[in-house]
């Protein structure tokens, strides 16, 4: 409030016409610079604010005129809102439901009880002809909570559980009125935590009871029963509070008579039961919905609505709370997470300063799934190999490095090595170039080298080796400068075996061209194709292994390239040769990042 001094009158400005008592002690003026002469007695009895500020401002000047306040409404709002500081008898408060409420912002801001009231007592009963339901509901809640309006904010929420109408038709409206009465916030979060853990909790009852009745009703014979139990049930998705279920009730009450007969069993070892199974998963639903919380007052808690316990991390003496973003708790000692993670230990010291003798709570950005892996990481327990979960291990894997948890990722990459170097015989790209980063990102040097003798010896493309160094960067970006490293070494080992595969092919075209005679013509044919078609074939071998492996496939291929019975010794070097330089080459690539920058 810019208006704590009261300083002499200054004239030239307009005075109001309904607020000119000549017996005035105190002017105040709008924003729009239009003068009110009212009387210091009547806003010091009804507003506590006003009266403050004169307090705070009793230094006026001894012998002025008439001391002057400066407000921040304008002299339409004053003109409405000052009558109420007066004990005259007013006509009722004229609420505009679709106004800017900033006779109602004036009356909240100055404390002014009685026309707080009157605003209070104009509150619609029910909604207009023209609004709808869940507007008129909006409204009247946050300007009840606003004014600090209890008794009528509770009569608000009755109507809007009694109605059925959930957060989802209420939300628009309220975040639009919360902007323009931010006094209301606190209620209305609590508003809509209350409504979603109701609807919530029905919903989860109800997908309970559903099968339930479903296995009840597979033992009754009448179609009938079946057919009507079934059509109420779904009919009465929606609803979620005891009054709604009673007039639904009243609404289909044949529909009811016919589901809650009892008889038609299939069995006849058994009698029928004292009640049907309808009749049972009704009154199960309805017990559930009255036990719901139904006020925003008393001992409530709002803060743990629509949240649930870890089953693993719940340990009476913990001091800690830690939420996942699917609002399950996990509480847990700080002393660990101290211990395993900095980051932990550093936002526990910048928020020390929390209440003593309450455990206080974070927020988390993981969700249930990466907690309950990543946690038992903090404490000092044996555990067995991490597993490793497609769906979820790159946001475990965040979740260690972002808190720094080193126990966690020592585990990942352990099960990493288990994987690609230790049981896989010929490991997938993607998976080596995972373990890669992983101790690349940590510094595990030794762990990095291996994998890269692993990569040297797999052939693959290089789109293979870019995608997969994509996926790890956008995860560990602390690997990001030894993939730019292992992608060049990649490059230079193609374009040192592009460029001599370039002339050793020339060397060998020139060499087979020697054969083109009449002589032994068809067995000279068949060694030509053969050597060409080995040499084709060899364009995607890589690496050492590759060269291997492709030595010991296509064996007639082989025998006709270096059949010695009908082929001159000259063929046989020429192919040999080529091939021997080829290996050689191959063998003595670059292979460590070392090598990189050579």
């Amino acid at each position: 409030m810019s208006c704590a001094r009261i300083k002499p009158y200054n004239s030239g400005k307009r005075t109001s016409t309904n607020f000119a008592a000549e017996d005035a002690d105190l002017l105040l003026i709008s924003k729009d610079n239009v003068v009110f002469r009212v009387h210091r007695l009547y806003l010091e009895a009804h507003s506590p604010v006003f009266k403050n500020m004169f307090e705070l401002g009793e230094a006026a000047e001894k012998g002025a005129e008439l001391p002057q306040v400066q407000l921040e409404e304008t002299s339409a709002i004053l003109e409405i809102a000052l009558p109420y500081v007066y004990p005259n008898l007013l006509e009722p408060f004229k609420l505009d439901l679709k106004g800017d409420f900033a006779v109602v912002k004036m009356f909240e801001k100055y404390g002014l009880d009685r026309g707080s009231e009157a605003v209070l007592a104009a509150l619609p009963a029910k909604a207009g002809p023209n609004e709808p339901r869940s507007y008129e509901l909006a409204v009247s809640f946050v300007l009840a909570s606003t004014l600090n309006g209890m008794a009528a904010r509770n009569d608000v929420l009755e109507r809007i559980i009694r109605t059925d109408t959930s957060w989802t038709d209420l939300e628009p409206h309220v975040q639009k009125l919360a902007l323009q009465l931010p006094a209301s916030v606190g209620d209305c979060d609590k508003l809509r935590k209350l409504l979603e853990h109701r609807c919530t909790a029905v919903e989860a009852h109800r997908r309970k009871a559903g099968p339930e009745l479903a296995r009840s009703l597979d033992k009754v014979r009448s179609p009938k029963i079946i057919r009507a139990a079934f059509e109420l049930w779904e009919a009465s998705a929606s609803l979620n509070s005891a009054s709604s279920l009673r007039t639904f009730k009243r609404k289909h009450a044949k529909l009811f008579e016919e589901a809650e007969r009892v008889g038609g069993a299939k069995s006849k070892e058994k009698a029928p039961p004292a009640t049907s199974a309808f009749e049972r998963a009704w009154d199960a639903l309805v017990a559930k919905v009255k036990s719901l919380p139904t006020s925003l007052d008393g001992s409530f808690d709002f803060d743990a609505i629509g949240t649930s316990n870890s089953s693993n991390f719940n340990s009476a003496d913990a001091d800690l709370l830690l939420i996942s973003t699917d609002n399950v708790v996990f509480r847990v000692h700080r002393l660990y997470l101290e211990a395993t993670s900095p980051i932990f230990k550093d936002m526990f010291t910048l928020g020390s300063a929390v209440e003593k003798n309450v455990a206080p709570k974070i927020e988390l950005g993981e969700s249930t799934a990466v907690l309950e892996m990543g946690l038992p990481y903090v404490y000092p327990a044996r555990l067995d190999p991490f597993e490793l979960q497609n769906d979820s291990f790159w946001s475990v894997v965040s979740f260690f490095d972002k808190y720094e948890i080193a126990r966690g990722l020592e585990a990942v990459l352990a099960a990493l090595v288990q994987r690609d170097l230790v049981d896989a015989g010929s490991p997938l790209v993607g998976n080596l170039v995972t373990t890669f980063a992983l101790a690349s990102h940590i510094g595990d040097t030794r762990v990095r080298d291996k994998v890269l003798k692993r990569l040297m010896d797999t052939n693959f493309a290089m789109y293979e080796l870019t995608e997969a160094l994509a996926t790890a960067t956008a995860y560990l970006p602390g690997s990001a400068a030894e993939f730019a490293k292992l992608e060049r070494l990649f490059e230079i080992r193609k374009a040192k075996l592009d460029k001599f595969r370039q002339q050793a092919g020339i060397d060998l075209a020139i060499g087979l061209r020697r054969l083109v005679t009449p002589k032994d013509l068809e067995a000279r044919n068949d060694s030509i194709l053969a050597s060409i078609e080995l040499w084709e074939r060899s364009s995607s071998v890589l690496s050492s292994s590759a060269v291997k492996l492709f030595e010991n496939s296509f064996p007639e291929l082989w025998v006709q390239a270096r059949r010695g019975s009908a082929a001159p010794v000259y063929l046989r070097q020429d192919f040999n040769g080529v091939w021997s330089d080829f290996r050689h080459h191959v063998y003595n690539l670059p292979s460590s990042l070392k090598d990189v920058g050579r």
